[in-house]
């Protein structure tokens, strides 16, 4: 093998990480237009799932600004927008009328399982053909690739 071979090599499997990646987020995104409604950006869509998987707590602006790195002025004007159009809801905590914790609405729980149904729809679509071995190979494989980038 030459040296302009084995350089190629080396870059193979993040390039192809990379390719797989881009045509993922394209074909969800594709998806994801069919089901959902054109106001609704990805960063909605963030937050909904974030929303949604802590349904359990109460969740407030400052817990949005450090989950996903954010300004508290961008958080705000992201809120504000949602509130606008229904996905959304600040409601008064009882210990302090200041604080609004952050609550989904019937549509952005409409909105969570489409994006749920689309997410399974692509899993399925990614596995096909893989057995049951494969897949727990395979997620054994991006594991470690993700220990080796820590």
């Amino acid at each position: 093998m030459n040296p302009d071979e084995d350089r190629q090599r080396d870059f193979r499997a993040g390039r192809e990480i990379h390719r797989l990646s881009k045509r993922f987020h394209r074909r969800m995104e594709a998806n994801g237009q069919k089901h959902l409604l054109t106001d609704v950006s990805i960063t909605n869509t963030r937050i909904i799932c974030y929303l949604y998987e802590h349904q359990q707590q109460d969740v407030f602006q400052k817990d949005l600004e450090t989950a996903f790195g954010t300004t508290r002025s961008t958080a705000s004007k992201v809120l504000q927008l949602m509130e606008q159009k229904g996905l959304i809801q600040r409601l008064p905590v009882k210990q302090d009328a200041r604080l609004k914790k952050l609550v989904l609405t019937e549509r952005s729980l409409e909105l969570h399982r489409r994006l749920r149904q689309n997410a399974d729809e692509m899993e399925n679509r990614l596995l096909s053909g893989f057995t049951a071995e494969e897949q727990k190979q395979l997620m054994s494989y991006l594991e470690r690739m993700q220990r080796n980038l820590d």
